[in-house]
């Protein structure tokens, strides 16, 4: 079934497709068939982040659309008031954005992304001379981090800061932030 009818003929669509109508009335009179009816498919939407889900200075937020009829309107709401009829855009500021996409036939559907602030955690204490068998202690400025992993030269420490004794003539360490 593509689509159905009440009593006062209000068509309700079920899935894509052409239907017609016929209506009999109490006394059994049959009506002539209704014109065709065509049901739209509903867009389904897809977010594209374009890299990071983090704000960058070139963070681009877009949707991809399938199913439904083109040609397509976009509506895009977010933080401070921002509003958009992309598909895609440059993103200006971190938080929750929303589209609602739609269709030649007034189909539409809804989605939303959230682009987290902007994240550059920084370390201390890198670039450094130290004399053999002198320690260094190493520090990781990251505001909101929720955790830390130092690679296994550095004990695999889950600390924001770690002391480490390089090895001749140099030593790299990796640390991975999480926000």
């Amino acid at each position: 079934t593509v689509a159905s009818i009440n009593n006062f003929g209000i068509v309700t669509g079920l899935k894509s497709g052409t239907a017609r109508f016929i209506f009999t009335s109490s006394n059994g009179c049959v009506s002539d068939s209704t014109a065709l009816i065509t049901v739209g498919s509903k867009p389904i939407l897809s977010i594209n982040y374009n890299g990071s889900v983090c704000l960058t200075d070139n963070s681009i937020l877009g949707v991809t659309v399938s199913n439904g009829t083109s040609p397509f309107t976009y509506f895009w709401t977010g933080p401070a008031g921002f509003t958009n009829n992309t598909s895609s855009f440059n993103v200006p500021i971190n938080g929750s954005y929303n589209v609602t996409v739609t269709d030649i036939f007034g189909c539409s559907a809804s989605a939303s992304a959230f682009i987290n602030q902007r994240y550059e955690p920084v370390v201390l204490g890198s670039n450094t001379t130290v004399c053999e068998a002198q320690t260094k202690n190493l520090q990781v400025n990251a505001s909101n981090a929720t955790s830390f992993l130092w690679s296994a030269n550095a004990g695999n420490s889950t600390a924001q800061n770690v002391t480490v004794l390089p090895t001749v003539p140099s030593s790299i360490y990796i640390v991975t932030v999480t926000n």
